[in-house]
């Protein structure tokens, strides 16, 4: 990774503290459809999909049903799988993240963050989740989860 591709990914990853955790796990579980099988993308596109057919459709309705036209419903429906799948893919690896987090020099770093410091965790989850380099994005929001729910909790 270059240089300039690090800061931009330690910048990234510094926003995402602004980010409410629950938001969190469902930016995981998006990142991780691209290491999904396709049918899982093609699920929730379909899905998407099928919810803009039917707001289409009630253009043509002349009895509208409230029920069909709750969009924030569905979209919360595409929420909670993605969330859902940040939490098991987390829960799955938490065993190889707490031995590769779990010593005092890590935490410490976890307890004085900086960008620097948020940089060696980043490349340390990557080690955890043996991933290649063009997943650090799914390294840097893995660490800022594991960050914001207390690296320390983790490790215990």
């Amino acid at each position: 990774m270059t240089e300039d591709r690090e800061i931009a990914l330690v910048e990234s990853a510094m926003k995402l503290f602004s980010v409410e955790i629950n938001d969190l796990y469902a930016v995981l579980g998006m990142q991780l459809l691209a290491c999904e099988k396709p049918t899982r993308a093609a699920g929730i596109v379909t899905f998407l999909s099928a919810i803009r057919q039917a707001n289409r459709a009630v253009n043509f309705i002349d009895i509208v049903r409230p029920e069909l036209i709750e969009r924030g419903e569905w979209f919360d429906v595409v929420h909670e799988e993605l969330k859902r799948d940040g939490v098991r893919y987390l829960a799955d690896m938490s065993g190889e993240l707490r031995k590769t987090l779990g010593n005092e020099e890590i935490l410490r770093l976890s307890d004085h963050l900086s960008p620097s410091n948020l940089h060696v965790i980043i490349m340390l989850v990557g080690a955890a989740l043996k991933v290649s380099t063009q997943f650090d994005s799914i390294c840097a929001t893995v660490a800022v989860l594991l960050l914001k729910n207390g690296l320390r909790n983790l490790c215990a």
